[in-house]
């Protein structure tokens, strides 16, 4: 992956015309300098990582810098700790599919184990990370993350499982999807 540094007045052509050329030929993130605040919609609508005005100072040039290096997720990722009949058992939530209950007994699914736990499933919701799962429904918590397709009333995961949306959040679910969606987009994961 590229990182461009692009002034906004270059002798000739104007910077975000540049960087429209150049994103169409290939894969770059896009670091606007300039003096003036004045082209900074255009330059947000190319995907701009960062918008520096002049004069640049190091701290945000590291911040810009830190916006197109991918985070390391691995380094720290969040658990979700669950008592089984194993024992506690530590689940990475980036590895969490979905979550469904049945008969009181909750079914963590990640992408190749399934782990069951006596704890609720409204106090798993409390314990995830509430800007990647949504709860679908009464009985499911499903990773956003695996949601391989939205439809109207139900959900397609990734392996093909389809869950139904609850009536009455069907709205609110594709807001929050969309949402999530938007926030991958400008971090560069989509």
């Amino acid at each position: 992956m590229d990182i461009i540094f692009m002034d906004i007045y270059l002798g000739g052509i104007n910077g975000v015309e540049a960087a429209r050329d150049i994103s169409r030929t290939g894969r770059g993130r896009f670091i606007f300098t300039t003096a003036s605040r004045e082209y900074a919609l255009e330059a947000f609508a190319l995907n701009a990582v960062h918008y520096l005005l002049k004069p640049l100072t190091k701290n945000a040039v590291r911040e810009a810098l830190g916006r197109c290096l991918p985070k390391r997720e691995d380094e720290h990722p969040k658990l979700l700790e669950i008592k089984t009949r194993q024992g506690i058992v530590p689940i990475p939530m980036d590895n969490i599919v979905y979550i469904k209950v049945l008969n009181k007994i909750c079914t963590v699914h990640t992408e190749k184990n399934s782990f069951q736990t006596y704890i609720s499933l409204d106090a798993l919701s409390e314990l995830l990370d509430g800007t990647s799962f949504i709860r679908a429904q009464r009985s499911f918590i499903v990773n956003m993350k695996y949601i391989e397709s939205f439809y109207f009333d139900h959900i397609v995961m990734q392996g093909g499982k389809e869950i139904v949306l609850s009536r009455s959040s069907r709205t609110e679910l594709k807001n929050q999807y969309q949402q999530f969606l938007f926030h991958l987009a400008r971090r560069g994961a989509v």
